[in-house]
């Protein structure tokens, strides 16, 4: 019962695969110990952007680990958003061709959340990158998630906005980055900002 993934080359020596969270619907620690096996010989790094650890009653895969937690339906706000752009722009940027990175970006399910998240991620690169990509892959779905988490006050109005101040100031702080994008009110207010959107 593994999880079937398939892997998006972002980049030769970068790879990023998204997909439902370990474990998910299974009782079975026969599974769960395949699955973690898997994670482990597959992956460089996972990153969990559920609002569950997926790990509380079994060892972590050997390797890196993020855990920024997204609920599925409460504004996530810029803190998350910069935790992180500031994970994966640092994964992407310390991989290369003889360096190679294999991310996995994770959800409850794997169809909201992280495909929004990823899309989110790569359009951003587009700015960063440094010249290395001149456009990035879509991810199946994620325009509709995306559109969603709009829709329902997840994601900020001005998301984008605050993207690309980071790309501008890549070593501010969030409140820094904020206050430049003239964002620092909005986040601050979240709720009262959503409504007005």
């Amino acid at each position: 019962m593994r999880i079937t993934v398939s892997p998006i080359l972002v980049r030769p020596g970068f790879r990023i695969s998204v997909g439902p969270g370990p474990y998910y619907n299974t009782d079975s620690r026969e599974v769960r110990e395949e699955q973690r096996g898997w994670l482990t010989d597959t992956f460089t790094a996972i990153v969990n952007v559920s609002d569950e650890t997926f790990t509380a009653t079994d060892p972590l895969p050997l390797v890196p680990t993020f855990w920024v937690p997204l609920i599925e339906v409460c504004p996530w706000g810029f803190t998350s958003l910069f935790a992180l752009k500031r994970i994966l722009d640092g994964l992407f940027f310390s991989s290369s061709e003889s360096k190679p990175a294999h991310v996995y970006l994770h959800c409850h399910g794997g169809t909201n959340r992280s495909r929004a998240i990823t899309q989110i991620w790569l359009r951003s690169l587009l700015r960063t990158s440094g010249g290395m990509l001149d456009t990035v892959p879509e991810i199946p779905d994620a325009r509709w998630a995306i559109d969603k988490n709009l829709i329902e006050g997840c994601l900020p109005p001005r998301f984008a906005e605050f993207l690309a101040a980071m790309n501008r100031y890549p070593t501010m702080s969030a409140v820094a980055v904020l206050n430049h994008a003239d964002l620092l009110d909005e986040a601050l207010t979240p709720q009262v900002a959503a409504s007005q959107a």
